[in-house]
């Protein structure tokens, strides 16, 4: 909740500078908290105004990581081609930026979107793809979700046994790396059989 208040805070604030950059940036921060909290309807509204703004600046990085948010945000709700679209832009914008971090983003939101439209293989090899890269590069975050993605998809397909596997040691790396959102995550996972988004 004090996640939530500051980046509803932080959007007032600027709005009030009249910072149309850094209101994007703190509407996709929060679309991001109301995802995680199971608002995906709200988010869907915030990063949906953040792309808009970044599409006006032609901001790529930023579009990158708004439309992967919007992506996320209209899987949730089950707005299948809705979600391609947006995770297909969200690559597009990639390409054209520098932002590893957005990248992994969008790809790992197109990931989840394929494997909800029927591409579990394709979805793993992405996600795969993320994890490889985020290791070599020391982006622990991005390596840990990318496996927490992959051991999801995996307890719902016909990898359980591993899937399982890779779930149970993801928790206890997070945990002692201090992830443990993404500890929980994994739990959930364990107990549930579905992806974290």
């Amino acid at each position: 909740m004090e996640a939530r208040a500051a980046a509803v805070e932080a959007i007032a604030l600027r709005k009030e500078l009249k910072d149309e950059s850094a209101t994007a940036e703190s509407q996709v921060q929060l679309a991001k908290i109301a995802i995680e909290q199971g608002s995906a309807a709200e988010a869907e509204g915030l990063a949906r105004t953040a792309a808009e703004e970044f599409d006006r600046q032609k901001a790529a990085d930023n579009g990158c990581s708004s439309n992967a948010i919007l992506g996320r945000a209209l899987l949730a709700q089950g707005k299948l081609k809705e979600a391609q679209a947006a995770t297909d832009l969200a690559l597009t914008l990639c390409q054209k930026g520098q932002d590893r971090g957005a990248k992994f983003q969008a790809t790992m939101a197109s990931a989840a979107v394929k494997f909800k439209a029927g591409g579990a293989i394709e979805a793993l090899n992405m996600l795969e793809g993320v994890h490889a890269e985020a290791a070599r590069i020391g982006y622990v975050a991005y390596e840990l979700k990318s496996r927490l993605l992959i051991g999801e998809i995996e307890v719902g397909s016909a990898r359980k046994g591993s899937g399982r596997l890779r779930l149970e040691a993801l928790q206890k790396d997070s945990q002692s790396k201090n992830f443990g959102l993404i500890a929980r995550e994994a739990r959930t996972g364990l107990e549930t059989g579905s992806l974290s988004f």
